[in-house]
C-alpha cells in the first residue's frame, strides 16, 4: 500500500496491523517523518515499511517500478485539485486497486480521468471518497 501525505502514518500502520504486507509512507514534513519513524519503531514494523521524505510528485517518480493495491491520500484540505497527482498515480495501481481520499466533508476532490467513484462518506467535518481505476467500481 501507499500512503501519500502520511502525517503520523496511522492509516498505513493500522493497515499493516490488519494484514497489509507492506507500506510506503510519504510526507515532505520533517516533523511528520520523525513521528512516522517513531511510530514504526514502537510497533516493530520496520521490515514492512519504507519511508520517503519528499513531496508527492517526487515520490511517485521514485516509485515507478512498484504496483499498489491500496492508496491513502490525505492531503491538506485546501488541496482539492488532485488531477495531476491522481494522473501520475494511475500507472502505479494494480488492476483492482482502491484509492481512498480524505477531504473536507463539504467538498469533493477533483481526480484525473481514468477513475470510477466507488463510495463517498462523511463524518463531521471529514469526508472520505473512494475510487478504483476505471471499469472496476462496479465490483466494489
Amino acid at each position: 500500500m501507499l500512503d501519500l501525505f502520511a502525517g503520523s502514518g496511522a492509516l498505513s500502520l493500522e493497515a499493516i496491523s490488519r494484514g497489509a504486507e507492506s507500506a510506503v509512507l510519504v510526507d515532505c514534513d520533517k516533523a511528520a517523518i520523525a513521528c512516522i519513524k517513531s511510530n514504526i519503531d514502537k510497533l516493530g514494523f520496520s521490515k514492512q515499511t519504507e519511508v520517503l521524505q519528499t513531496d508527492w510528485c517526487m515520490a511517485l517518480q521514485r516509485l515507478q517500478q512498484k504496483q499498489f493495491d491500496l492508496v491513502f491520500l490525505d492531503p491538506p484540505y485546501a488541496m482539492l485539485d488532485l488531477k495531476e497527482c491522481t494522473a501520475k498515480l494511475l500507472p502505479l495501481l494494480s488492476e483492482d486497486a482502491l484509492v481512498v481520499i480524505e477531504h473536507q466533508a463539504n467538498t469533493m476532490p477533483y481526480v484525473a480521468d481514468g477513475y470510477d467513484l466507488v463510495d463517498n462518506r462523511k463524518w463531521g467535518i471529514a469526508g472520505v471518497t473512494m475510487f478504483r481505476p476505471a471499469g472496476k467500481a462496479e465490483e466494489a
